[in-house]
């Protein structure tokens, strides 16, 4: 879509009655429900041979339908990009349970990083 605006007027000559919506918008019901955003945590485990020292979060936006499905994602950082692309990865394939309403989440995807074990022998 590319809209071009060449002035704006105030609107104080528009009838409050114009705004209502016609019985047949009415006849549809309503279109969607928006919850309240939800902001948690999604850690992403390291290798079993890995003792995590370090966390690397990626935010990742996303937008969640009332099934519970990923309808768009961005992450919020673009420092690292492939980290920023397997955080939204991991953000659409989380299981997320229906809900109520079209949702708004802020998910901190936390990547864990660290040292590998040295193994001991008795």
């Amino acid at each position: 879509m590319q809209i071009h605006v060449d002035g704006i007027e105030d609107a104080s000559g528009v009838k409050p009655e114009s705004l209502r919506p016609s019985p047949e918008v009415v006849a549809k019901g309503q279109s969607f429900g928006l919850g309240s955003p939800m902001k948690y945590p999604i850690p992403v485990p390291t290798r079993q041979d890995v003792i995590p020292t370090t966390v690397q979060p990626v935010f990742v936006h996303a937008t969640i339908d009332r099934e519970g499905r990923v309808i768009e994602a961005e992450a919020l950082q673009n420092s690292n990009p492939e980290l920023a692309a397997k955080a939204i990865e991991t953000v659409k394939s989380s299981i997320q349970g229906p809900g109520q309403a079209q949702r708004e989440v802020f998910v901190n995807v936390e990547f864990m990083s660290g040292n590998r074990q040295v193994a001991t022998t008795h």
